[in-house]
């Protein structure tokens, strides 16, 4: 779907302004998607106890202190979600329609 948007970007000419935030948009829906959408699906009840993990790649140790866990987990069908939502919010910022390339 990202393919047809940048082939219909330049079809029609318009600004690598628009093509970039649309990247932008993109990339962070991905990620932010995909990231909660393994958080949310996969193991609710452990990040609802601990909501910081969601986004925080540390883990508090039981002594004190803490560690470094990373980001231990992504979904992809989290990641289509983000992506929607994040075209979605382009559409409605930009006043271009989404669904226009693919008719």
């Amino acid at each position: 779907m990202f393919i047809y948007i940048a082939m219909d970007f330049q079809k029609r000419e318009y600004s690598t302004r628009l093509l970039e935030r649309l990247a932008i948009y993109g990339t962070i829906g991905i990620f932010v998607g995909a990231r909660l959408g393994h958080c949310l699906f996969y193991e609710p009840s452990y990040y609802f106890a601990h909501p910081l993990e969601m986004i925080l790649p540390i883990q508090p140790l039981p002594g004190g202190g803490y560690k470094f866990s990373g980001y231990q987990g992504l979904a992809s069908h989290g990641g289509v979600l983000g992506l929607l939502i994040a075209l979605f919010f382009y559409s409605r910022k930009s006043k271009n329609s989404m669904m226009t390339p693919l008719i």
